[in-house]
């Protein structure tokens, strides 16, 4: 087990990531969704559907400790955070789709 924004996680949970993420660049966006899903993301609002991808839990939290230390985030939130920063800000995800 994972402990990820304040859940238990499976090891082998899987998590929606932006490719530049999965590749190293800090993690300034970390949302669980209402459906339960995680997404973790680089914050560039500019993301084509390409460049997202599904990604191991525990490969990520390797990859970035971080993500071990996020606030509680339950679903339908997100926690976000400006780059070099270690403080996380949790807020209700937008419907503004």
């Amino acid at each position: 087990m994972i402990e990820v924004a304040g859940f238990q996680f499976d090891s082998q949970t899987m998590t929606v990531v932006c490719g530049h993420v999965e590749k190293g660049t800090e993690v300034l966006l970390s949302s669980h969704e209402f459906d339960g899903d995680l997404v973790i993301s680089c914050g560039d609002e500019g993301q084509g559907m390409e460049d997202w991808h599904l990604a191991g839990l525990l490969r990520m939290t390797e990859l970035h400790p971080a993500l071990t230390k996020l606030p509680e985030v339950g679903p339908g939130r997100e926690a976000t955070r400006g780059v070099g920063q270690t403080n996380w800000i949790v807020t209700d995800i937008s419907n503004d789709n």
